[in-house]
């Protein structure tokens, strides 16, 4: 009998890679790393972009801001005091802002004007004198007062208040002066265009929309001019209202020296200050019956002095003012032409002075005491 081998299975052997899997396995890799670059890249053109958006966004930004400053006046470049739009502090450079009254100063003759005072504000004394402390009515030159109260007491200057009835009747019949086109029941308008109108245009109604923001109501207005009065050393002045004009009755006056020295003061705000040397303001269309835009200038410029560079002086700011009692007077604030000092001139003109006579005095005391 045959005997056969017994079958066995062949062992297994592991499969072999064809000859194209390696570079497939390769090429699959490849795809994948280009993938992940593709990626990376894409996420830095992203960032890049974005990037570059914010930055321009950023100057784009300060252009804006760039632009909204030009309707600001030049004395806006000492910087901006009301960044959050509200109430600005004083900060006083000296601790006693009364004039000195026992320093002999030269009496000033040959002008017309009555009362008068011109004081160095570097030394702060008085250089030339008329009359210095005698009793005056201050007029409209209380509105610097008016606009040092609002300056460090407004809740903001984007705040807007409305012309009512009774303030319009009140300024009418008592023959205020102003911008008075403008003044017309309902009109709305911003602190900050109040302030200006009531420096620039004198404006009556202006100041009493003012005063009730500020105070709740004129009295009460008048009782922290008062009060300011007597914080900066003005111990010669009563104020009646937030206006300058004349009240039967009440009690109301100063000195040229006190004005002299709320003048000195008030250029210590910085708001205030900026107010008080404004050349001009653009009040925008919004106000009834203004078109377009309408851009005002101060009294002391436009109906006073005609230019700001004197003979030896440049006048940067000051207020006018008028009664039938002191007649025309002027507060002025001016640097020296040569050698840069500083000077606060105050006239008041009395016997109604007219406005003529009271700028030949003005140019005529800087002209002879400003070297």
């Amino acid at each position: 009998m045959n005997q056969q081998t017994p079958l066995r299975t062949p062992p297994k052997q592991a499969p072999q890679p064809s000859p194209a899997s390696a570079p497939q396995q390769s090429n699959t890799f490849l795809a994948r790393l280009l993938l992940i670059l593709l990626a990376a890249s894409i996420a830095v053109i992203i960032g890049c972009v974005i990037l570059i958006g914010v930055v321009l966004s950023g100057r784009n930004g300060d252009k804006m801001e760039a632009d909204n400053s030009s309707d600001l006046p030049a004395s806006g470049e000492v910087g901006q005091p009301d960044t959050d739009r509200g109430a600005v502090a004083t900060v006083p450079s000296r601790t006693d802002y009364d004039i000195p009254k026992a320093g002999s100063y030269e009496s000033i003759k040959g002008v017309s004007s009555k009362y008068a005072i011109l004081v160095d504000l570097d030394s702060y004394e008085a250089i030339a004198g008329k009359n210095a402390d005698t009793e005056i009515c201050p007029a409209s030159m209380t509105k610097v007062m008016t606009i040092l109260v609002v300056s460090e007491r407004l809740k903001s200057l984007d705040d807007r208040l409305t012309i009512t009835a009774e303030i319009l009747d009140d300024s009418l019949s008592g023959g205020g002066s102003g911008l008075k086109n403008l003044w017309v029941e309902g009109n709305e308008f911003s602190v900050e265009d109040l302030m200006y109108l009531a420096f620039m245009q004198s404006d009556t109604v202006a100041c009493k929309l003012l005063a009730n923001y500020v105070a709740g109501n004129e009295e009460e207005f008048t009782r922290l001019m008062n009060e300011k009065a007597r914080e900066i050393g003005m111990d010669d002045t009563v104020f009646a209202n937030s206006t300058g004009l004349s009240i039967k009755g009440e009690t109301y006056h100063s000195t040229c020296r006190d004005i002299a020295m709320l003048m000195a003061y008030s250029l210590e705000n910085p708001l205030a200050e900026r107010v008080l040397t404004a050349t001009d303001w653009v009040l925008k269309k919004r106000y009834a019956p203004i078109g377009e835009r309408t851009t005002i200038k101060p009294t002391w410029l436009t109906e006073r002095l005609g230019v700001a560079e004197l003979e030896t002086v440049t006048v940067k700011g000051g207020k006018t003012g008028w009664e039938d009692a002191p007649g025309a007077c002027l507060v002025t604030y001016a640097t020296a032409n040569e050698g840069g000092g500083e000077y606060i001139l105050v006239t008041v003109g009395g016997d109604r002075l007219s406005a003529k006579k009271s700028t030949a005095d003005v140019k005529q005391i800087y002209s002879t005491y400003v070297n």
